[in-house]
């Protein structure tokens, strides 16, 4: 009997042994994603128009006037400027979709010092602080403008005069 039990235990454990070498030979099912725009659609489209409405949330304007603040108001005016940067930082996780990376590195990198950013902004919004705002809406430019220099301008003199 004892000799029985080494056998089937022997068996059982090859069984389990090949059915966990199969397992790890297969490809892993695709992801789920579906992409419906190339890079720069996706640009123009989704991040551009909030990255624009973003940026033209806080400001000053000085002219022969004098100078004027530009600033959210009301809650929905300041709720707007948070989601648009809630919507610039998940634009910046799909940017690393393996489907949308340009590499493993720097443009990683680049895409979470957006999100990083991104998320300054959102904190600003919610403290309905305009001053903070204006400095992270800064930070988000320049996140985007160093990325920009090294992966979206087809020349050396297009990367330039991003500087």
């Amino acid at each position: 009997m004892k000799n029985a039990s080494r056998i089937s235990l022997t068996a059982l454990t090859l069984a389990l042994a090949s059915t966990w070498l199969t397992a790890c030979e297969q490809a892993p099912p695709a992801a789920p994603f579906k992409s419906v725009t190339d890079m720069r659609q996706f640009m123009e489209w989704v991040l551009d128009p909030v990255a624009d409405e973003l940026w033209a949330s806080v400001g000053i304007i000085i002219d022969e006037k004098g100078e004027t603040r530009i600033e959210p108001k009301t809650d929905a005016e300041w709720a707007q400027v948070r989601n648009n940067a809630a919507i610039i930082a998940e634009a910046a996780n799909l940017l690393m979709l393996d489907s949308r990376a340009k590499d493993r590195e720097g443009w990683m990198i680049a895409a979470r010092g957006l999100i990083d950013q991104a998320e300054r902004a959102i904190k600003a919004a919610e403290a309905k602080d305009a001053d903070a705002l204006f400095t992270a809406n800064s930070d988000v430019f320049l996140a985007c403008t160093e990325c920009h220099k090294t992966y979206a301008f087809s020349t050396p003199a297009e990367a330039a005069d991003a500087k």
